[in-house]
């Protein structure tokens, strides 16, 4: 009788981690599309960058473009805070 209840406290942790992750990875796919769009709709201004190669450039986002992507990071992780919250809550 244990070892059927320890099966499905297992059963029940294996089905949160799937759906946890699943959640985390729409979630963040979707946020990444977001940023792939600010980029591609950005003014294409220049940028202040630092050179770490010949061919590797990072480039530092002005204060409205850093404010964008900060509050699309924090929304997102909210999102997927809450969603693995309720999903972990719920089947509990």
């Amino acid at each position: 009788m244990i070892f059927s209840g320890l099966y499905i406290v297992k059963l029940k942790m294996k089905v949160i981690f799937i759906v946890i992750t699943f959640i985390t990875f729409i979630i963040f796919f979707m946020e990444a599309l977001i940023h792939f769009n600010i980029g591609k709709n950005g003014e294409h201004k220049q940028h202040e960058y630092i050179q770490v190669t010949d061919q590797i450039k990072i480039h530092i986002p002005d204060k409205d473009e850093f404010l964008k992507i900060f509050k699309t990071v924090l929304f997102f992780s909210c999102v997927s805070g809450l969603l693995s919250a309720y999903v972990i809550k719920r089947h509990t």
